[in-house]
């Protein structure tokens, strides 16, 4: 799925809290959402990787279980990755004990 001019430069993570179009609180969510995809512009493999707060997984289309783990900070998680306005997205979704989710 990556090929290799899309790693020209190198592959960077953000991890961020939030993400412009999926989730905004504030200001950071402007610069997580453009920084992506003026870094792939420049030749950067961009991902970016949030929690995948309650309702965020309706907001990805077509997202795809990528990674699984039975412990992850004490439980069951996943990793689950899609596109959304042109940008890779990750979303750590977590069940926690006694959460509606």
């Amino acid at each position: 799925m990556v090929d290799a001019a899309a790693t020209a430069r190198g592959r960077v993570l953000s991890v961020a809290s939030e993400c412009v179009p999926l989730l905004k609180t504030g200001g950071l969510a402007d610069v997580v959402g453009a920084l992506p995809k003026a870094l792939a512009a420049q030749g950067w493999d961009m991902r970016v990787l949030m929690p995948a707060y309650r309702g965020l997984l309706a907001k990805l289309p077509g997202a795809v279980a990528v990674w699984s783990g039975t412990d992850v900070f004490g439980g069951p998680a996943r990793v689950m990755a899609g596109q959304v306005d042109g940008i890779a997205m990750l979303l750590l979704d977590r069940v926690r004990a006694g959460s509606p989710d």
